[in-house]
């Protein structure tokens, strides 16, 4: 008789320790299932290259730095001119032989290929001074006076004494420092760099000269 009431009180407990252990199977579970999805996008993650590692890898970031930078994916076309265009056209700058003070007079000449002052008048630059004014005069050579900053290059003289056509030169424009490309016509190039110009007394008058020559050969 006193069985079943026991029986009947110890059913709830069994009810409540059932529905405890469900409940903490199903955190368990859904804990697990958590963990699981988490390592599942990691690995997903750590298996996508990211943006580094995209344009390290040829991707569409560096693929594009290398349309813009003029990488190999684009194609360009250099212009020949002068300067830096002839050096990579293969055309190297002649080497320059320097002639210090050569001092003309109207009884001498200067001969551009050696450098030398010739003792008459047969050299390729002459001065020359009349009433009207000094001059460089040349037979063989074109002369043209160049009006930018100090320092004319050969490629500067190349270009601007092949586009002259006197041998004829006033100095009434020229002074210390003035400089004059010259163009013989085998194509040697030269720079006169005027150092001294004395012409108030033409029957004494004289130029010295720095003369530097680019040969053609």
């Amino acid at each position: 008789v006193h069985d079943r009431p026991r029986h009947r009180e110890q059913q709830p407990a069994l009810v409540a320790g059932g529905l405890l252990l469900t409940v903490a199977w199903t955190v368990m579970d859904a804990a697990e299932r958590n963990r699981a999805r988490d390592r599942a996008r990691d690995t997903a993650a750590s298996a996508t290259p990211g943006p580094e590692a995209r344009s390290a890898s040829g991707g569409p970031e560096s693929r594009g730095e290398a349309a813009s930078s003029g990488g190999p994916e684009t194609t360009s076309t250099s212009v020949s001119g002068t300067g830096a265009g002839d050096s990579a056209g293969g055309a190297a700058t002649p080497r320059a032989h320097a002639h210090p003070l050569r001092m003309l007079t109207r009884e001498n000449s200067l001969d551009i290929g050696s450098g030398d002052l010739r003792e008459d008048r047969e050299g390729d630059i002459r001065f020359d001074c009349s009433q009207a004014g000094c001059e460089l005069e040349s037979d063989t050579s074109v002369f043209t006076m160049t009006f930018d900053d100090p320092g004319a290059t050969y490629e500067a003289c190349r270009l601007m004494a092949g586009e002259a056509e006197s041998r004829d030169l006033p100095l009434a424009a020229a002074a210390t420092g003035s400089e004059i490309c010259v163009k013989h016509r085998n194509g040697d190039i030269a720079l006169l760099v005027i150092q001294t110009k004395s012409t108030a007394l033409p029957d004494i008058g004289f130029l010295m000269v720095d003369m530097t020559v680019w040969r053609a050969d």
